[in-house]
């Protein structure tokens, strides 16, 4: 425990509050991220006066360009392909 501290102190290792805090910090620029794609997209989508749904939620125009712009996105094709279900715009 105290070589944890001392590993702390001479700057070594990160703290846990460091830590939480740098993950916490990626969670929302990864957040921002893929919300940021969701509008690009939607925007894109009324500029353009296409209809957002489509018949089938998952053929709908929307996830359509979400896909298409997620195969050259990391970021948004690990969240469209792992992401929780509550959490997907379809």
């Amino acid at each position: 425990m105290s070589e944890n501290f001392v590993d702390v102190m001479e700057g070594t290792k990160y703290s846990i509050v460091c830590k939480r805090s740098y993950a916490a910090k990626e969670t929302v620029e990864r957040n921002r991220h893929i919300l940021g794609q969701i509008i690009k997209e939607t925007n894109l989508l009324s500029m353009q006066s296409i209809a957002v749904r489509g018949h089938i939620e998952e053929k709908s125009n929307f996830m359509a360009v979400l896909k298409l712009n997620a195969e050259s996105d990391p970021v948004l094709n690990e969240h469209l392909k792992h992401g929780k279900e509550t959490s997907k715009m379809s």
